[in-house]
């Protein structure tokens, strides 16, 4: 995986788990809320991408069963976006330049289930196999799958020896 990509994956998760910080069962359902409040799905381009190829996979999104927008992230946009999710934190701010974020097609979705009938079904590989795409990303999609994930982010890696 690029660093560009690696950075837009971490500004992902940032976003997805910033609801998802308070894990105690009673706050599950508010959890559940936020989630299909901010249901979406990420789709990067591949940087040779043809104003065709964007063309095609803008349409195409815009038939994704449960869709309810779809935008255009361009590489100034993801830089913004990400200097606005590190303003707390400037000092873990990645020192790259704008053009060094993928672009991406953000696709709003109605809400997990729709984002879940994507993943879970054939659509998943028609879009990640259009030309011009680079990689197809869902976060998580439930309060267990972002526990799931925290819990992989926060153990210590094995080492070595």
């Amino acid at each position: 995986m690029r660093l560009p990509t690696i950075v837009a994956a971490a500004l992902l998760m940032s976003v997805s788990l910033a609801g998802c910080g308070l894990f105690q069962s009673e706050e599950d359902e508010e959890i559940e809320r936020l989630l299909d409040e901010s249901a979406e799905i990420t789709v990067f381009v591949r940087s040779d991408i043809t104003p065709q190829q964007k063309t095609d996979i803008e349409a195409r999104l815009r038939a994704v069963p449960g869709m309810t927008d779809v935008a255009f992230e361009d590489h100034e946009a993801a830089y913004a976006r990400m200097k606005k999710l590190f303003a707390d934190e400037p000092e873990e701010t990645p020192d790259i330049e704008p053009t060094d974020l993928p672009e991406s097609f953000l696709v709003k979705m109605k809400d997990q289930a729709a984002v879940r009938n994507v993943r879970d079904s054939p659509i998943h590989g028609a879009l990640n196999a259009l030309p011009g795409v680079s990689e197809l990303v869902i976060r998580c999609t439930t309060v267990d799958e972002c526990k799931e994930n925290m819990r992989r982010r926060d153990s210590p890696t094995p080492s070595v020896s």
